[in-house]
């Protein structure tokens, strides 16, 4: 039973390195105040090549918004598309990749956001 918890344990220290290393390589991406990494399955690279990043934050869902709504175009992303309700999900492209950001609200305060991100290919665009 000691030998699961500790393989467990190891497998959480690499999966945060790796987070970490991802977001230090995300110069262009703005990532929020955050409390907590949420650590996916996927490790943060999903089988199609899209980066994903989740985070547990301090800010308010309309706080989050407007956070990646004006720190991504300083970036120098475009704001393709928003959709505000139970979860936000912000679209943004850059010439090379695009972001979509999932924002929703964290009981009692904050909010769970996730940030995918995947590279544009010339058979992605229509």
């Amino acid at each position: 039973m000691q030998m699961g918890k500790e393989r467990d344990d190891s497998k959480k220290i690499v999966t945060f390195e790796l987070a970490r290393q991802q977001e230090a390589m995300l110069v262009d991406v703005p990532l929020p105040l955050y409390d907590e990494r949420i650590i996916t399955e996927s490790n943060g690279q999903t089988e199609s090549e899209t980066l994903v990043l989740g985070y547990k934050s301090p800010l308010s869902k309309p706080e989050a918004i407007d956070f990646f709504v004006h720190q991504m175009e300083r970036y120098g992303w475009q704001n393709s598309v928003c959709f505000d309700g139970y979860q936000a999900l912000l679209q943004f492209e850059s010439p090379d990749r695009y972001c979509t950001v999932s924002i929703k609200e964290q009981e009692p305060r904050g909010s769970c956001i996730f940030i995918y991100i995947k590279r544009a290919s010339t058979s992605a665009r229509p």
